[in-house]
C-alpha cells in the first residue's frame, strides 16, 4: 500500500489514484460498464478497513421455504403478474425506483419522505409509479401504483427458465473490454483486506454483468409500456437491480436521475472526483442528478460537466413538514447521533460534551440513529453512570418526529458528521460540527455563518458552545420551502 489509509481523504485519494493509473472508463462487459460497480465496492472496503465497520449493508429479502405446490403456485402468480405490470397499457411518464429504508409513518401510511411528498403535493397519484425494490410493504401510499420489485423480477425468471428449456432464450455477449485488469487486481490484492471478500475476478465479474444486463429486460419492458420518459431512482449504488434499471432507462434514452437522500461529501466516492468518464457517462449510472442545494449541486458540477446534468431541485420532506412545526415544543441543543454501539458510547460522548450536559438550565434532545431500535436504554444507563440528571435530555428515535420538527425545535444543531448538517443549513438552524471526519465532510458548508467546527475534546468546548447558542449573528429568515415537482421539464 502506498501509504496507511487512516482516514475518508486517504481513501479518496486511493480511488483517484486508481483511475489515474488505469483505463476504467472503457471496462465493460457485454456492453455493461463496469467501473461504478468496482469503485462502490471498494469505496466501502477500504471504509471497513479504516472505520471497522461498513456502513453499506443493503437489505437482504428472505424467502420463506414453501412446499412444491406451494411454490408452482407462487411462481404462477408471479408469472402472472410480471406479466400484467409489463403488459399494462398506461402513460406514466415518470417512474421511481426506491429501497425501503425511506418509508416513514406519516398520516395513517407508509409514506416515503421524497418521492411520496412530491407525488401527494402536486396530486400525480395516477400519473406515475414507485418500483418497490425490496418489496411493497402492507399500508403503503398510494399503493395502487407500487411495483413490487420482487414479484416482478421472480416472475420474470420463471419466464426466462422456461424460454431457456425451449430454447428461445438468447445467450449473453460475454465479450469485454478489462485492459489492464489483471495488474488492476494485482494492486488490489496487495490493498485491500483479503477477507473484503470483493470477487473482482474476471468469472464473477462476467456473472455479475451477465445478471445486470439480463434483469435491463424486466425494466425495459415496463417503461416500454408505460412510455416512461424521466426514470428517478434514489440511492443508485450499491444494489444490483437499481444498476439493471439504469441500464434500461439509458439504453432507452430515458432521462436517468439520482435524487439526493442525504450528504454527498467531498469524500463520498458515489457522488465525488469520478476523474474517467467516457463521452456520454457511464450507463450503469444516473445522467443526472437532483440535489437539496446549491453546494451539493456544485459539487456534483466539479467532475460531472454535462448541461442540466446537475440541479437544486431542494428537500421535499422539509418542505412539507414546515406545515406541521410545532412552536411550542423547545430544546437548546439537538444532538443527532450516527450508529451508536457499546463500543463506541466515549466516541460519541466525550468528557467535554458530558460537561455541557450536566449544566443546568439547558435541555437536550438526542435523536438516536434509524438502525438504533433497542441501544436507548444503554445510552441512559451510559449517561447515568456519567452523571448527567435524566431531566436535562430525552432520547427519541427518527420514526417519531420528522427532522424538520426537532431543527426548528432546537437552538443549536450539534452532530460528529451526521448528514443533518445540510438539512440544518436549509432551515437556517446553527449547528455545531464537533468531529474532524465531519470537518472533513462538510468543509465546503463553513463560508456559511450557520455551520461551526468545535472540537468535542478541546479543554474550551464548553464556553465556546455556550457562546455560540447565545448568539444573535444569524439573520431570522423566514423560509418558503418548496416542494419539486418532477414533471416539470419534461
Amino acid at each position: 500500500m502506498p501509504k496507511e489509509m487512516k482516514s475518508h481523504q486517504d481513501i479518496h485519494d486511493y480511488i483517484v489514484a486508481l483511475e489515474s493509473d488505469f483505463p476504467v472508463d472503457m471496462w465493460s462487459i457485454g456492453g455493461v460498464h463496469v467501473w461504478p460497480y468496482l469503485r462502490i465496492k471498494i469505496y466501502y472496503a477500504l471504509i471497513h478497513q479504516v472505520e471497522g465497520t461498513s456502513t453499506l449493508k443493503p437489505e437482504r429479502i428472505v424467502q420463506k421455504r414453501n412446499s412444491l405446490f406451494k411454490r408452482w403456485k407462487v411462481n404462477f402468480f408471479q408469472l402472472l403478474y410480471y406479466t400484467k405490470i409489463t403488459q399494462r397499457s398506461v402513460v406514466q411518464s415518470v417512474m421511481f425506483a426506491t429501497i425501503s429504508v425511506y418509508r416513514v409513518p406519516y398520516e395513517g401510511k407508509l409514506f416515503h419522505r421524497f418521492f411520496d411528498t412530491m407525488i401527494k403535493s402536486h396530486q400525480l397519484k395516477r400519473k406515475m409509479a414507485i418500483i418497490e425494490m425490496q418489496g411493497v410493504k402492507p399500508n403503503s401510499y398510494n399503493s395502487a401504483n407500487l411495483i413490487d420489485g420482487i414479484r416482478l423480477r421472480n416472475g420474470y425468471r420463471l419466464l426466462k427458465n422456461t424460454l431457456y428449456f425451449l430454447s428461445k432464450d438468447k445467450e449473453f455477449d460475454n465479450t469485454y473490454n478489462l485492459t489492464n485488469y489483471d495488474l488492476f487486481l494485482n494492486r488490489l490484492s496487495k490493498d485491500i483486506a483479503s477477507k473484503s471478500n470483493l470477487y473482482f475476478d474476471k468469472e464473477s465479474l462476467i456473472m455479475w454483468a451477465k445478471k445486470i444486463r439480463t434483469n435491463s429486460i424486466v425494466y425495459k419492458k415496463l417503461f416500454k409500456s408505460r412510455n416512461v420518459q424521466r426514470f428517478i431512482t434514489i440511492s443508485y449504488y450499491g444494489y444490483d437491480d437499481m444498476a439493471a434499471a439504469l441500464l434500461a432507462a439509458n439504453d432507452l434514452g430515458i432521462e436517468s436521475v439520482d435524487f439526493q437522500h442525504g450528504p454527498q461529501t467531498n469524500v463520498h466516492m458515489a457522488y465525488n472526483s469520478w476523474t474517467k468518464i467516457p463521452g456520454s457517462g457511464f450507463n450503469t449510472m444516473p445522467k443526472v442528478y437532483w440535489c437539496w442545494d446549491k453546494i451539493s449541486r456544485d459539487s456534483i458540477r466539479l467532475w460531472w460537466k454535462k448541461s442540466s446534468g446537475s440541479k437544486c431541485v431542494g428537500h421535499p420532506w422539509l418542505a412539507i413538514n414546515q406545515k406541521h412545526i410545532n412552536t411550542e415544543r423547545h430544546c437548546d441543543f439537538l444532538y443527532t447521533l450516527q450508529l451508536i454501539k457499546e463500543s463506541n458510547l466515549d466516541y460519541f460522548f466525550s468528557e467535554q460534551l458530558l460537561k455541557l450536559m450536566r449544566l443546568n438550565g439547558y435541555f437536550w434532545i438526542l435523536r438516536t440513529h434509524p438502525r438504533n431500535t433497542y441501544e436507548i436504554d444503554m445510552i441512559q444507563e451510559f449517561l447515568e453512570v456519567n452523571n448527567v440528571p435524566s431531566s436535562h435530555y430525552c432520547i427519541e428515535h427518527p420514526s417519531k418526529s420528522p427532522l424538520a420538527v426537532l431543527l426548528n425545535a432546537c437552538e443549536v444543531h450539534i452532530t460528529n458528521y451526521s448528514g443533518c448538517v445540510v438539512e440544518a443549513n436549509l432551515l437556517k438552524k446553527k449547528t455545531i460540527i464537533i468531529d474532524k471526519t465531519g470537518y472533513l465532510f462538510f468543509k465546503d458548508y463553513f463560508e456559511s455563518n450557520l455551520i461551526n467546527f468545535l472540537d468535542k475534546h478541546q479543554a474550551d468546548f464548553v464556553d465556546k458552545a455556550l457562546k455560540i447558542h447565545s448568539s444573535k449573528d444569524v439573520i431570522e429568515e423566514k423560509l418558503n420551502l418548496k416542494v419539486f415537482n418532477p414533471i416539470n421539464g419534461l
